[in-house]
């Protein structure tokens, strides 16, 4: 016999411990971030009607476009928290110290952050003309001396089709003034 019969008895008393201890708990934990997703996504669409309501009742039309995009980002984000707070959960059963883990990934999310500080200001700023409404799509607009109605407005870039036909990309950063020439005056 090449590992012996200790080595066996050894491994089956471990894994009938790990699925007699374990087990359950990395099953609830599997099965409570399966079903927080979902809940997570219906609480955003609630509060997404909740604040629509308040915003037409208060003339402002154009909010369930803007709404659609800002409510968009936050599920995004709201199911990564989820499955990231799932799998810290289900790694610190197995034993991982997730404290380390977790300063290792702060440091690399800030390293990264900080190689991609035009991408982030692109986003962050993106995000804001969003949830600000300050344009949407159909909008007659001028940005930073540029013409154009809106074709696509999305967190990172802005696409403005010129009366001659030109399609001027710009980029959420770059976006210092705004002209709106389709909304009136109140």
């Amino acid at each position: 016999m090449f590992l012996g019969a200790s080595w066996f008895d050894g491994a089956r008393d471990d894994m009938s411990s790990f699925f007699r201890d374990d087990g359950p708990v990395l099953l609830a934990i599997s099965i409570g971030t399966i079903a927080a997703v979902p809940v997570a996504r219906i609480l955003l669409r609630l509060v997404e009607r909740r604040v629509e309501k308040v915003s037409l009742r208060a003339g402002m039309t154009d909010a369930p476009r803007r709404l659609r995009a800002v409510f968009d980002v936050l599920g995004y984000l709201a199911v990564l928290i989820v499955i990231m707070v799932g799998l810290t959960a289900i790694l610190a059963t197995f034993g991982v110290n997730t404290g380390a883990l977790l300063a290792s990934a702060g440091v690399l999310g800030f390293s990264i952050g900080f190689g991609a500080q035009t991408l982030v200001k692109d986003l962050l700023n993106g995000f804001f003309l969003l949830a600000e409404g300050q344009y949407t799509i159909g909008d007659s607009i001028e940005i930073n001396g540029v013409n154009g109605v809106v074709e696509r407005a999305t967190l990172r870039t802005t696409s403005l089709r010129a009366p001659n036909g030109d399609l001027h990309i710009v980029a959420s950063g770059d976006i210092r003034m705004v002209t709106n020439k389709s909304k009136g005056q109140r």
